[in-house]
């Protein structure tokens, strides 16, 4: 008798498949979106290029600061140090007779409540002559139908005093850093800010001292990883010349160290890094004659960044402040001998780009009807580091598990997210967002016409005429 055998089909080979995308990611930034300086300019950086507004109520020579809103980027308030503004550009009902100057370089910095969304803190610096020093308020988003305001008795609560007029922030993972200068001498005042509000400074005496007059203007600024600080100061009686101290900065403990002065530079101003903090741009001279300098920071050592030292603009304007924007420029202000406003921003609009292949464009942006003078908004750094978040799929068989940082997924846990704990840039938390897919068993059919007395063996079960039908699991 003839055997007909239908042989089984091969098996297919699945191959389980581990997909990690591990997310470097661009998190949005928009909090800084919306520019107000100057004379009523303004500057909507939710466009490319922005887009030049008009019907800002601030008139200042100097510091200034602004926010926006995180998701949508549009304006929420501004203040110069004295006054605050809503969205629709009114004076808020407690917005007036904040202790900062308007002439202070940093007149003040606007930083989110960790914790309580829609509070703002409205950090504020004093004149280099005055005595009101750092002060703070706090700012509602709700108050003032939605628009807005001061809360009442939490108005000019004193930090210290005397201060200079340099004030900066800088946020790290779910809080921020806030960093000030003392007058009469080296003391940096380092504050935590968390959900649980402001911390006691850490008083840290390190860098050249800070005494009065020219010596005391000038700006702080933090790389944009938060690794650098540059602190920009004048020549005084005590010091012969002007220049910038670089400090190295540890973003989990909030300490300065590793000090070197950049030196003989007359009459600094603005500083500001460039997207990757590897060149660090200066303008200086007040008068008819101004420059502003680049410099490159990669070697760490302080005479291979003075030999670096590139003008890359001479200028009949004052120069002053710098400030990068979300669209990785930096924008210069600037003004005619003394004090007159001007109607034009020059822009390096390819800052991480050495001497003159920065590409510095003056004149470039054209905010009239409105103009500007010396001073732009103070911004947090530009280090917003959020928990990364991480992506992890995987297709496994019926019955299989995986186990991540001690929990284990499976066909009733399929899905998921495990938090660890400091393992992301900065000493943030990671996230991981765990998929799983299962394939269920896959079930073959083998059939086959044998003579009787015949059999077959398959992995190891015989089928015969006693056992001619059954299931194996392979």
């Amino acid at each position: 008798m003839t055997s007909r055998l239908k042989y089984p089909k091969k098996l297919d080979k699945y191959i389980v498949f581990l997909l990690i995308f591990i997310s470097n990611l661009t998190f949005a930034q928009n909090e800084w979106n919306t520019w107000y300086f100057g004379a009523g300019a303004g500057l909507d950086f939710n466009t490319n290029p922005p887009t030049v507004l008009d019907g800002g109520k601030i008139n200042t020579r100097e510091g200034c600061a602004t926010i926006s809103d995180q998701a949508s980027g549009q304006l929420l308030f501004y203040t110069d140090g004295t006054t605050v503004w809503d969205k629709n550009h009114q004076i808020t009902p407690n917005g007036s007779g904040l202790n900062g100057d308007y002439s202070a370089s940093q007149s003040a910095i606007i930083v989110p409540k960790p914790g309580a969304s829609g509070k703002y803190y409205i950090f504020t610096s004093d004149d280099i002559s005055g005595n009101n020093g750092y002060q703070y308020s706090e700012f509602d988003i709700t108050l003032n139908n939605g628009n807005g305001d001061i809360i009442s008795n939490k108005k000019n609560i004193p930090l210290y005093n005397p201060g200079t007029e340099k004030i900066m922030a800088i946020k790290v993972c779910n809080f921020y850093w806030l960093i000030t200068h003392q007058r009469n001498n080296s003391d940096f005042y380092v504050y935590k800010i968390t959900g649980n509000g402001i911390s006691s400074p850490s008083i840290q005496t390190i860098g050249t001292p800070v005494i009065s007059g020219w010596n005391g203007v000038g700006v702080i600024k933090i790389s944009p990883d938060g690794s650098t600080i540059a602190s920009s100061f004048g020549p005084d009686a005590s010091t012969s010349g002007g220049g910038i101290d670089l400090f190295d900065f540890d973003i989990q403990t909030g300490i300065l160290s590793n000090y070197r002065t950049i030196s003989n530079i007359d009459k600094l101003y603005g500083v500001e890094f460039s997207p990757s903090g590897q060149f660090l741009y200066a303008t200086r001279g007040i008068g008819t004659s101004s420059n502003l300098i680049q410099f490159n920071l990669l070697s760490g050592n302080i005479a291979d960044i003075e030999n670096s030292k590139f003008e890359v603009f001479s200028s009949s304007y004052e120069f002053g402040s710098l400030q990068m924007a979300p669209n990785g420029k930096i924008y210069v202000a600037k003004e005619k001998f003394y004090d007159i406003p001007v109607s034009y921003l020059d822009v390096i609009a390819n800052p991480d780009l050495a001497g003159a292949s920065c590409n510095y464009l003056p004149d470039n942006i054209n905010l009239a009807p409105n103009k500007t003078q010396i001073g732009l908004p103070t911004f947090i750094s530009n280090f917003f580091a959020p928990s990364p978040e991480e992506n992890y799929s995987q297709t496994l068989c019926s019955g299989q598990s995986v186990n991540i940082n001690g929990t284990t997924f499976d066909e009733s846990n399929p899905s998921g997210s495990i938090t660890l704990p400091n393992a992301a840039q900065g000493g943030c938390d990671s996230i991981v967002n765990v998929q799983l897919l299962f394939l269920p068993a896959i079930q073959e059919n083998y059939s086959q016409t044998l003579c009787s007395g015949q059999s077959t063996n398959i992995n190891g079960t015989t089928f015969d005429e006693s056992n001619p039908s059954g299931s194996i699991t392979l």
